[in-house]
């Protein structure tokens, strides 16, 4: 999302960098990038003030705006409908504006078949593929897990084995419950 978004040439200078080849013994060539990165603290703002932007350049203005100040988070859409129709009509009408302004809508993932087969194949989330080698296809979001087939959130922990200290056993039975702690060791 953020390399769709241009720097304005008068930030231009915020955003330069050095680099020199590894090894090298030349001075360091001096680059700027022309477009919102990944890591800049302002980035996440300016991005969604565009997509917004956008969504309000558009002709669907007063139905999709809530849609983006309210379910957006970055560049993830996350929202529930009452209706599969409101929810397949909703997704065309913002791709469609968002792809306007060069936000393409990708990934999609859904727990409901009929959303799922309705909207373009290509932008589907690969279900076929389980990087995390578990059992069930897993998305994460917003820092949690996603059983998007079931429609849960799945909660696990890791209770290391030891405790010679009583410290030791607290910290590994306090841990179970800690949602903080739960959600990092996952």
């Amino acid at each position: 999302m953020f390399h769709q978004v241009r720097v304005k040439p008068s930030d231009g200078p915020a955003f330069r960098f050095i680099w020199r080849d590894p090894g090298s013994v030349a001075p360091p060539d001096i680059y700027q990038m022309d477009v919102h990165l990944f890591g800049a603290v302002s980035s996440p703002a300016v991005c969604s003030n565009a997509l917004q932007q956008t969504v309000k350049d558009s002709d669907k203005r007063d139905s999709l705006l809530p849609q983006i100040t309210r379910h957006f988070y970055v560049d993830n859409w996350l929202v529930s409908f009452p209706t599969t129709d409101e929810a397949i009509s909703t997704a065309h009408q913002l791709t469609e504006a968002l792809k306007v302004g060069g936000f393409p809508l990708t990934q999609w993932v859904t727990s409901n078949d009929t959303v799922r087969k309705a909207l373009p194949g290509q932008q589907q989330a690969s279900t076929s593929i389980n990087m995390d080698l578990d059992e069930d296809p897993i998305e994460r979001t917003l820092g949690l897990v996603w059983d998007f087939r079931r429609d849960v959130f799945v909660l696990g922990t890791k209770v290391e084995s030891g405790g010679r200290t009583k410290r030791e056993l607290l910290k590994s039975i306090a841990s179970i419950f800690d949602p903080l702690q739960t959600m990092l060791s996952i």
